[in-house]
């Protein structure tokens, strides 16, 4: 049972949700779980019109731009990696009480239109998954096979560069970002901000930093406009290539208030 020590759920008091905000848990009904899963996947995913999360993305497969939208429609071996990115994720994050969904309103027929999983603040490095974490996401959690990209060199070099920022600038108890994902069709809306706000409020009731990897000018100028302040940029090398878009993957953090 040891390794599964990780796997205890941090006790974090969380504030009052605000309008349109939801905090999924294990008895979160299943339409709402697949809601938030499918804008999750297709934010990682991306459109021609929205860029895909670009870290991700590039561990996939390496485009032009990481930064741009889609040339073509996604293939259905993309969708199937976002989704099953965004399944694993979610299982995680919901497993310790970080999941949180935007609804566009509070009726019945309100959709999801931004979700955010996170970490709350903890002393068992919950954001590196071990072995029983790991195997739990997989037990029908993550949807479908695990996708090739995942035991890959550039995938490797990923989780290698967010585990050295990780520890390099977010050593003490802090929320840690690990997704914040906009439904492409609602982008520029001001939801990503709305639910921004949100998660930097419960850093300021905990008392913690809030930590988070992003890369672009443009997403550290999101961050940035909201407390966040970039640590340092990570080139990222898996193989032969390397991503280094603005100087690399950018540890960002936003001081306790």
């Amino acid at each position: 049972m040891g390794c599964c020590t990780s796997s205890i759920l941090p006790q974090v008091d969380l504030p009052e949700l605000p309008p349109g905000i939801k905090h999924l848990t294990v008895n979160s009904p299943q339409a709402l779980y697949d809601a938030v899963a499918d804008v999750a996947a297709r934010s990682i995913v991306g459109t021609k019109t929205a860029a895909p999360e670009p870290i991700m993305s590039w561990a996939f497969e390496v485009p032009e731009d990481p930064l741009a939208p889609l040339v073509e429609d996604p293939t259905a071996e993309r969708l199937a990696y976002g989704k099953w990115m965004a399944t694993f994720m979610m299982a995680v994050a919901v497993r310790h009480g970080g999941c949180f969904a935007l609804m566009d309103g509070d009726g019945d027929d309100a959709k999801v239109v931004a979700c955010a999983l996170n970490f709350p603040p903890n002393n068992k490095n919950l954001h590196a998954p071990g072995m029983c974490e790991f195997l739990f996401s997989l037990t029908g959690k993550a949807e479908g096979k695990m996708p090739k990209a995942m035991e890959g060199k550039r995938m490797a070099a990923v989780d290698k560069t967010m585990h050295q920022s990780h520890k390099a600038h977010a050593k003490n108890p802090h929320w840690y970002v690990q997704l914040l994902a906009v439904d492409p069709e609602a982008q520029r809306q001001g939801h990503g901000t709305k639910l921004l706000k949100f998660i930097t409020t419960l850093g300021e009731k905990s008392g913690v930093p809030v930590y988070l990897e992003t890369i672009g000018s443009g997403a550290e100028a999101f961050y940035a406009k909201h407390g966040f302040e970039t640590q340092a940029r990570y080139p990222v090398t898996g193989g032969s290539v390397t991503l280094d878009a603005n100087g690399g993957l950018a540890g960002m953090v936003r001081k306790a208030k």
